[in-house]
């Protein structure tokens, strides 16, 4: 007859993302083995699930193979838990490390400690049981098939209890008597988390993966493990979280004719990357947006690698940029960080702190780059990723930084990977002509944004930063020196072109005067000749007057003659 099978349960360990990846947590009622190299924290990943486990008023039994209990517990009061609240309460501590006068016998035994478990669960309602240092009890001695015997029996005890245990075992090539016992465990048991550290660089890391989960869906990927004061924390093992709706509304860019270029600003909602080599003006163009935000109302955080909060102040000071004032009102917080000083995963996790502390509509990372100084996971790429990730689930309007060492060789592509996830990519770049340098700047792309695609001049000066007009000769886009000197030619020619203009202007009215001059002498002589012809046309008319009426006179005095006669 088959026995019929029980539908896998699980339970939660309340570790924030581990849950996440094993879909639930670990399985009711059975076995899980732990195991690592030595400082890979297994027995704080055990200890923390058991203080997880009591804080939520469930029962725990954590036996020490290894290490003296009162050891482990002082070892554990350095992080945030409180655990001794717990003790004798809702979590027990059993000292378990076998004697130093016992020798190996030649047969591994769990008699005794199925005696112990059986008395604590009549005692308690256990929930969890960690064995924490099972090689050591398994080292004492015995052969194979006794360790598959002894399993057998542990599983036998668990069935129909609500119990769920969690072995801790070191793997480690230079111990090689635990290689065949391990190998056995893992070949036996379901459930396999693995936990494993290494040096990158000069930083020690650590890594977790669930190596073998039978029956239940989970996450296979290795990811980075940290540990500090609240014990375990696994940055990159929350699930995705779909992205706020994309918004249709513009938010300036700082930057006046920018924000033309871009027909109104950067999407709000989105995620810009500026790159460019050292001195282009990368933080310039940043804290433009942060302060045009601030203004605005909206709350930035301003996250610095570089420099710290009075550095940016002075230095943003001299372009006519004031963050004093959105900082005093508290629209504007500037976190300073050194990318030294911890893991990338390290950075990741206290940036999503400062995104929940701090609740921005804008955030603002200067140099995101600085971040492949940092050892660990994935050191930029990954990293970058998720978080553009995070900060357009929340609908947060961003704006990164990404520095180009052009004198090693690296290209936009390789040094701002990130571009594939930037909804707008500005680059800046040095144009360098007849040995002067400027600062030019192109919209390489912009989505949902018809823009140039001009090379254009980025001016800094006391009253801001300002885009000039794209100045072309010919096939070249002149800048700087060489674009003054060249508007100077020509506003040196139109000038002459205009004293040209003018003198020939003066010639013409000068002629025009003496044409008016001979006009109005000739006008004279015409009037005079006029009233000299009009004089003769008189003196003309009278003597013919006089002609006619000296006619007149001698006809009548020869009419009064005949008339006479």
């Amino acid at each position: 007859m088959v026995e019929q099978t029980t539908q896998l349960t699980k339970r939660p360990t309340r570790i924030a993302g581990f849950d996440a990846m094993s879909q639930g947590g670990l399985p009711r009622g059975g076995i899980t083995l732990l195991q690592g190299d030595a400082g890979a924290g297994k027995t704080i990943f055990a200890l923390q699930v058991l203080a997880n486990a009591a804080e939520a008023g469930e029962n725990g039994l954590f036996l020490a193979f290894e290490e003296r209990s009162a050891d482990v517990l002082r070892n554990a009061s350095s992080l945030d838990w409180n655990i001794e609240q717990y003790l004798e309460r809702h979590l027990f501590m059993i000292d378990a490390r076998p004697s130093g006068e016992v020798e190996v016998s030649g047969q591994f035994d769990i008699g005794g400690l199925l005696a112990v478990l059986s008395a604590m669960a009549d005692k308690v309602d256990l929930s969890w049981v960690v064995l924490d240092g099972i090689d050591q009890l398994v080292a004492l001695g015995g052969d194979l098939q006794r360790v598959d015997t002894e399993l057998l029996r542990l599983r036998d005890w668990l069935r129909g209890r609500d119990i769920t245990v969690l072995m801790t075992a070191k793997e480690s090539p230079d111990i090689g008597y635990q290689s065949g016992y391990l190998d056995r465990l893992r070949f036996e048991l379901s459930t396999i988390v693995t936990l494993s550290s290494q040096h990158d660089g000069h930083r020690f890391s650590r890594r977790l993966r669930i190596a073998k989960y039978r029956g239940s869906a989970h996450v296979a990927d290795e990811v980075p493990l940290l540990i500090g004061t609240r014990g375990v924390v696994l940055p990159y093992s929350s699930p995705p979280v779909d992205p706020v709706p994309a918004s249709s509304e513009r938010v300036s860019t700082g930057v006046e004719r920018l924000d033309t270029l871009l027909g109104g600003g950067y999407f709000r909602g989105s995620a810009t990357l500026i790159t460019g080599a050292p001195g282009t003006s990368k933080s310039s163009l940043a804290a433009a947006f942060a302060a045009a935000a601030a203004a605005r109302g909206d709350k930035v955080l301003y996250i610095s690698f570089d420099e710290a909060a009075s550095q940016i102040q002075r230095n943003m000071r001299s372009i006519g940029i004031e963050l004093g004032p959105h900082l005093e009102s508290g629209r504007l917080v500037i976190a300073e960080r050194r990318s030294w000083q911890s893991l990338a995963e390290a950075h990741f996790l206290e940036i999503v702190e400062l995104l929940d502390s701090e609740q921005p509509d804008c955030l603002v990372v200067d140099p995101l780059s600085a971040l492949s100084k940092a050892g660990g996971e994935c050191r930029s790429y990954n990293l970058i990723e998720r978080l553009m990730d995070k900060f357009k689930a929340r609908g947060i309007t961003c704006v990164v930084t990404s520095l180009i060492e052009p004198e090693v060789g690296t290209d936009e592509s390789s040094a701002a990977q990130v571009s594939t996830i930037a909804d707008t990519w500005l680059a800046l770049n040095y144009q360098i002509h007849d040995g002067e340098r400027n600062r030019s700047m192109s919209v390489v792309k912009s989505r949902g944004t018809a823009h140039s695609n001009q090379v254009r001049e980025l001016v800094l000066s006391s009253d801001g930063i300002h885009l000039a007009d794209v100045y072309a000769f010919g096939s070249e886009v002149l800048m700087g020196t060489a674009r003054l000197d060249h508007e100077h030619a020509v506003a040196r020619e139109r000038e002459l072109a205009q004293q040209r203009q003018a003198q020939r202007r003066r010639q013409l009215q000068q002629q025009l005067r003496d044409l008016r001059t001979r006009t109005s002498e000739l006008e004279e002589e015409l009037e005079g000749e006029t009233a000299l012809l009009a004089a003769d046309q008189h003196q003309d008319r009278r003597l013919r007057d006089e002609i006619r009426d000296s006619r007149q006179g001698t006809d009548r005095a020869g009419d009064r003659r005949e008339h006479k006669q």
